[in-house]
């Protein structure tokens, strides 16, 4: 459980962090000449340190409790698998499947409560609330923005997956590397590997 907690809290740390710098950048001086602060990757982790540790240990606690108790169903799911019973199967797949729900939604909140915590120096649960209020009184912009991104991130994801198969094949037909005689299996790798990392 501790393992899962520092690894949550060092996350946590890492994305408040962030959000400060994001906040810092946002609120500064008006107009195009916009920087970014001198130092703030270091003063975000400042504040977040000396003033938010205990909403960032708060936030990835939540999360390490759901991580824990997927573990335990999924150790208990292992055991009914091995079983006859396709009722108690099926019941402990919905199980798993509510907690990866659960934990996916509570780390949504997390984040957006972390980033409501940085704009206004609340508490965690206060800020949790008002980033719930705000994001569910604006679903559809917050709907049409999320599926942009995906689109957008998804058509990246194509496009360095294409060059990365695209340069491959040119390397090929050069001649600098060494001759093959299937062609599209080293090309069909290269992209699998190129998507995965791009992910």
């Amino acid at each position: 459980f501790e393992f899962l907690w520092a690894m949550g809290l060092v996350n946590a740390i890492a994305f408040m962090t962030m959000a400060f710098v994001t906040v810092m950048y946002y609120f500064s001086v008006p107009g195009d000449g916009k920087k970014a602060p001198i130092g703030a990757t270091f003063t975000g982790l400042w504040w977040t340190l000396r003033y938010h540790l205990g909403t960032v240990a708060m936030g990835s606690f939540i999360i390490a409790v759901i991580q824990l108790i997927r573990i335990i169903a999924s150790y208990i799911q292992s055991k009914v698998e091995q079983s006859q019973n396709d009722a108690a199967k099926w019941i402990g797949r919905c199980i798993q499947c509510y907690l990866a729900c659960l934990e996916r939604i509570v780390t949504w909140i997390n984040k957006n409560a972390y980033i409501i915590c940085c704009i206004e120096s609340s508490s965690f649960c206060s800020s949790a609330a008002t980033a719930v209020g705000l994001l569910l009184s604006n679903l559809a912009d917050v709907s049409a923005a999320n599926f942009i991104a995906d689109a957008i991130f998804i058509f990246c994801k194509i496009c360095i997956t294409g060059l990365n198969v695209a340069i491959m094949y040119g390397l090929f037909q050069t001649g600098l590397v060494s001759e093959t005689k299937v062609l599209f299996l080293p090309l069909i790798l290269g992209g699998f590997i190129s998507w995965t990392l791009a992910s």
